[in-house]
C-alpha cells in the first residue's frame, strides 16, 4: 500500500474554492490551462492572492469545478 499526500490550497471565497494548479497537481494533470478550458465560467475565475513574493493572479476553481475535473481523469 502506498499513500501519497498532496497540498490543496482552499479558499472560502464565495463558497469553497481551490487553487487550480494544486487541484491539477493532485489529479496529475500537467496542463492547468487546458484542464480548466472544459470548466464552465461559473466554475473558475482568477483572483489576486498575496504571497511571500508579492501579489499574484491565481486561477481558482469551485467545488463543482473540482468534481468536473475529477470526472475527466
Amino acid at each position: 500500500n502506498t499513500t501519497t499526500l498532496y497540498d490543496l490550497t482552499v479558499f472560502n471565497k464565495l463558497g469553497m474554492t481551490f487553487v487550480a494548479k494544486d487541484a491539477c497537481d493532485c489529479l496529475e494533470l500537467t496542463n492547468v490551462s487546458k484542464a480548466c478550458q472544459t470548466l464552465d465560467e461559473d466554475e473558475k475565475g482568477i483572483t489576486k492572492v498575496y504571497t511571500l513574493v508579492g501579489s499574484q493572479d491565481m486561477m481558482l476553481i469551485s467545488e463543482s469545478g473540482l468534481y468536473t475535473l475529477l470526472n475527466e481523469v
